[in-house]
């Protein structure tokens, strides 16, 4: 009868441990949905994805971006999940901390991508969110292991690099798709751009026409030059036959002018010529059509735009964000070990 009472109650403890477990791991896996919701929703109000960063040209423009209190207060509040998962690591086991940080993280991201409209850019970032936070995870087991001072804080700050990483490979398709989608209006925008960072009111036709002369000219420099680099070239120069002579020579009279602003001097009247003929001025379509290196950046200017924008997210998560989790990491894991010993005492005085 004792024997049977004392099992019955040993079966009781035990499910009552792991309903206390399960209890635990929902609490914290509110907080990681409540603070990963919260930083999507900044994100999507500071329209990162869909800012040109080539078009803020001036101080003034990116202190106005930078500063934008939708990214500051993403800043604080998205890397409070990943601080708070990786001080899991040092009290819980993987099946804990898994339940955790993908019971808030999953129905996070639902929400997530039905507050920015179901599509394929919020859904492709959900799921790197997602892998995100396993690499975390297992990349907080190791190196809670490896390192010896300052173990919470570098091991947060480290193990969250791992998963912005990731998430800035989802980024990166993201941004170019939606850079691609834009690709017109935002080479529009950076032609306005270089016109008017080019030139001012004052200078007029005058100075289109130095610009356009400009890249025609650096452009047959380039050409020249790779020519005249050929070892073929140089064995040009020793031959004896007239026509060979003519042609080296010929070459070097062009080089000369090109170096001198001959030629650029006739390309820019001619140009002047031509815009007062057509009487329209020399926009920037009109460069593009004269220049192959400005047509090529106007094309693929949306693998530019997203290089750029996964760039600034690397550089942020990586100087900031991660810090940030790492102390949000440190802070959390002496709360959770005080209130653990404070448990502890308490079990010890009962037993008492």
């Amino acid at each position: 009868m004792g024997e049977g009472f004392k099992y019955r109650q040993n079966v009781m403890c035990e499910v009552g441990e792991k309903t206390g477990e399960k209890t635990q791991a929902l609490a914290f896996a509110a907080i990681v949905f409540a603070s990963l919701v919260a930083g999507a929703f900044f994100a999507n109000a500071s329209n990162f994805l869909h800012t040109d960063l080539f078009a803020l040209t001036n101080f003034d423009a990116w202190l106005a971006f930078l500063a934008n209190p939708n990214f500051i207060l993403f800043a604080i509040v998205f890397p409070i999940p990943y601080g708070l998962i990786s001080a899991l690591t040092h009290f819980k086991e993987r099946k804990f901390v898994y339940m955790a940080a993908l019971a808030g993280a999953v129905p996070a991201m639902v929400v997530s991508v039905v507050m920015a409209g179901i599509g394929f850019a919020p859904m492709l970032l959900a799921l790197f969110v997602v892998i995100g936070f396993v690499a975390l995870i297992e990349t907080s087991y190791v190196k809670k292991e490896e390192l010896k001072f300052l173990v919470s804080f570098r091991t947060a700050a480290g193990a969250s690099k791992a998963a912005f990483l990731l998430l800035a490979i989802g980024l990166l398709i993201v941004s170019g798709t939606l850079a691609y989608n834009e690709n017109d209006r935002n080479v529009e925008r950076l032609g306005k751009t270089i016109m008017s960072m080019a030139f001012s009111q004052q200078a007029g036709s005058s100075g289109m026409a130095e610009l356009g002369a400009d890249l025609l000219v650096n452009s047959q420099k380039q050409a020249l030059s790779a020519i005249t680099s050929l070892p073929q070239y140089e064995k040009l120069k020793t031959k004896q036959d007239p026509d060979v002579q003519i042609f080296v020579a010929s070459m070097g009279q062009i080089q000369d002018g090109l170096e001198s602003g001959e030629i650029k001097a006739k390309v820019v009247q001619e140009l002047q010529k031509k815009e007062s003929e057509l009487k329209q001025p020399i926009t920037f379509d009109m460069i593009r059509k004269q220049s192959p290196l400005v047509e090529a950046i106007a094309s693929y200017y949306w693998a530019i735009a997203a290089f750029a924008t996964v760039t600034l997210f690397m550089f942020a998560s990586n100087l900031v964000l991660s810090n940030i989790a790492g102390v949000y990491a440190a802070f959390i894991k002496s709360v959770l070990g005080a209130l653990k010993n404070g448990a502890t005492l308490k079990a010890e005085q009962a037993d008492k």
